[in-house]
């Protein structure tokens, strides 16, 4: 059950953790009320900070609540190459307890942090640029929304522990995935190019 509980926090955290090197020090929820992002993109690029700007990434043990993955302490390879390797894509070792943006509010426990980095992904990815085109606006908004409630899902699949939030996680996440696809598809078919 760890070892599940760990993998599903990585992919969230590798999913959602380039929000915490992108969002400005001032964003909440309301940044995506704010002036529109300049690409009308659903979800926006990762973008790799110039190398003489990199703060140095931690690694996996020296992270706060991450000491159960660092080689020392007996932690999964998988799980310490996962996280290594998000670190290297301008992942987690930016931002994360550095003072920059995207330092959560509350609670700091792992489910708390995933949580937040979902969030913060999600509100990112939902700042489109409006087109004019309800329909199309509508879908490129709604997918990164969507997938957030996917990804959200699986973080209660990774911590929560009530049989039934559980059972309504596993039903988002097939039923926001469908929806996703099914958007993806319009849009591929519909959207003027």
């Amino acid at each position: 059950m760890m070892k599940i509980s760990m993998i599903a926090l990585a992919l969230a955290v590798g999913m959602a953790a380039p929000a915490f090197a992108q969002q400005p020090p001032d964003a909440g929820h309301g940044a995506h009320h704010g002036a529109p992002a300049e690409s009308g993109q659903a979800t926006a690029p990762q973008v790799q900070m110039p190398q003489a700007q990199a703060p140095q990434a931690q690694t996996p043990a020296a992270m706060p609540g991450m000491g159960m993955m660092g080689a020392g302490q007996g932690g999964c390879p998988m799980m310490q190459g996962m996280m290594q390797g998000m670190m290297g894509r301008g992942g987690m070792g930016q931002g994360m307890g550095s003072g920059m943006a995207g330092t959560p509010r509350g609670d700091q426990s792992v489910a708390s942090l995933a949580f937040n980095a979902v969030n913060e992904r999600m509100h990112r990815d939902m700042d489109v640029t409006f087109t004019g085109d309800a329909d199309a606006d509508f879908v490129r908004a709604m997918i990164p929304h969507h997938q957030g409630a996917v990804d959200m899902a699986k973080v209660v699949l990774a911590f929560g522990k009530d049989p039934k939030i559980r059972e309504l996680a596993e039903s988002v996440v097939q039923a926001q995935e469908s929806e996703i696809a099914m958007m993806k598809a319009w849009l591929e078919a519909n959207e003027k190019k």
